[in-house]
Parts: structure tokens; C-alpha cells; sequence
């Protein structure tokens, strides 16, 4: 289905908002196309873009971001994630997909990258999990970390910039 029908189809069914009289907002993003329209609780965005294999068919994706608010319970960015205690929570990102559910949070501290890793081997390792990676010299300046228990897997990244680490958290549960 071309791109033009599958606007022209949002159009139509958002064209009266709870929120304003239009229903939707459109952008033009280059080749990318979005449509989006949010209500009291949630935020619904499509962005579409020709197929490059055949211009009467679409790629593309629906994102439904539920608003801040709407849950009775207070989400604080990072919990339950394992951090050094100077730890700077920058983002907490959840996914689900079919059969798996994933989460990357990015952190900041002024702790070295060995102090870091050591933490790091310390809780999973003391708690029985598998490693998969074997710690490179830390003097280059990065280092990743890999480890599985039940079907949960968790990979760590941790790179120096200005004086700063920068560890990347990433969790995959699977068959939950």
C-alpha cells in the first residue's frame, strides 16, 4: 500500500481530537513521512516511508508511548539496575517484542573504567552468572561485559570520555 493511503487512513480516522480540533499533526521528515495524534493517555505516532524495493508498498512503524502520569506508581529512571553509587541515570528505555522484553539505561560517574568492570564482575559473578566475555586491558579505553543466567541476558559496555564513564546497561529477558 503506498505511503499516501496509509496517511490518507489516519487522516480520516483522527480527524476529530480530544485534544484539538485537527485530531493529528503531520511532519515531513525527508523521505520519512509522520502522522501523530495523542489523547488523555497515550501518544500514537506513525512514520511511513516508500519501500525502496517497490514504491507501492510502505515500511514503516506505529509507536504508542503511554504519557506520564498515567501510572499509579512513580517510575524512577534506573531502578533495579545494579550502579556504582556516584552513578548519573541519562536514559531508561524499556521494549517488548514478542518473546522477549529488553532494557537499556545509560549511565554516567566519575568512577574508572576498572572500578566499573570490578563492580560490574563482582554482582553478577557472586550471583552465579555465566560469563560469555573475557575482560580486555582496560588501558584501551572501553570495555564490554556479557552475562547470562536463566533466560535473562545482560551486556555491559563501559567507555571513558573526558574523565567520565559512560556505561551502557542492557538487559534481554526471554520467554517471561
Amino acid at each position: 500500500m503506498p505511503v499516501r493511503k496509509i496517511l490518507n487512513f489516519y487522516r480520516k480516522h483522527w480527524a476529530e481530537g480530544e485534544i484539538d480540533e485537527k485530531g493529528f499533526v503531520e511532519n515531513d521528515l525527508g523521505e520519512l513521512k509522520q502522522i501523530s495524534r495523542g489523547d488523555e493517555n497515550y501518544f500514537f505516532s506513525v512514520q511511513v516511508k516508500p519501500d525502496p524495493k517497490d514504491a507501492e508498498k510502505t515500511v514503516g512503524r506505529l509507536v504508542i508511548s503511554e504519557l506520564p502520569g498515567n501510572r499509579s506508581t512513580k517510575v524512577i529512571l534506573g531502578s533495579g539496575v545494579p550502579m556504582m553509587g556516584d552513578s548519573e541515570v541519562v536514559s531508561d528505555i524499556s521494549d517488548a517484542m514478542p518473546g522477549k522484553r529488553a532494557r537499556t539505561v545509560l549511565l554516567l560517574n566519575e568512577k574508572s573504567i576498572v572500578d566499573n568492570m570490578d563492580f560490574y564482575r563482582m554482582h553478577y559473578e557472586s550471583a552465579g552468572w555465566n560469563s560469555f566475555l573475557t575482560p580486555v586491558d582496560p588501558s584501551v579505553g572501553s570495555q564490554a561485559l556479557s552475562y547470562r543466567k536463566d533466560s535473562v541476558d545482560v551486556n555491559i559496555a563501559i567507555h571513558e570520555q573526558e574523565g567520565v564513564s559512560v556505561v551502557l546497561f542492557n538487559e534481554v529477558k526471554t520467554a517471561f
